[in-house]
């Protein structure tokens, strides 16, 4: 567990400010690991893998421009979090430079939004 999210539990369990919900388990070191498998979605995967590899690579293009991220603050896109893997900001970031789409609409909890913005506001985008 990191330092970020014992202060969060710590804070919330002892009353001082509510930081999210932390369901305590007492048998939850008992319970086995497990990976569940969805063999549909491996099966379209895998159709895509060479497209996927092509779109690694063009993304590798991008090195300079995603390496500047490393150490920025909110609002700024950064590596240094958990909930948005930093594959995803890989791509989300190459797609957006390689596509140059009109628009994005961008569904979730705000940022991967940021990955999407950086190259599109260096075009000038608006966010709307």
């Amino acid at each position: 567990m990191n330092v970020r999210l014992l202060k969060m539990g710590l804070s919330t369990l002892l009353g001082w400010r509510r930081q999210g919900y932390f369901i305590p388990y007492r048998y939850a070191d008992q319970i086995a690991e497990r990976t569940l498998a969805y063999p549909s979605l491996e099966r379209l995967l895998d159709q895509h893998r060479d497209d996927f590899a092509r779109l690694l690579h063009a993304a590798e293009g991008f090195l300079p421009q995603l390496q500047s991220i490393v150490g920025l603050k909110p609002p700024h896109p950064r590596w240094e979090q958990s909930w948005f893997p930093r594959l995803d900001g890989i791509i989300a970031y190459g797609l957006t430079r390689i596509q140059m789409p009109a628009r994005i609409i961008e569904v979730g909890s705000g940022h991967s939004t940021r990955f999407f913005f950086v190259p599109a506001g260096k075009r000038g985008w608006r966010r709307s």
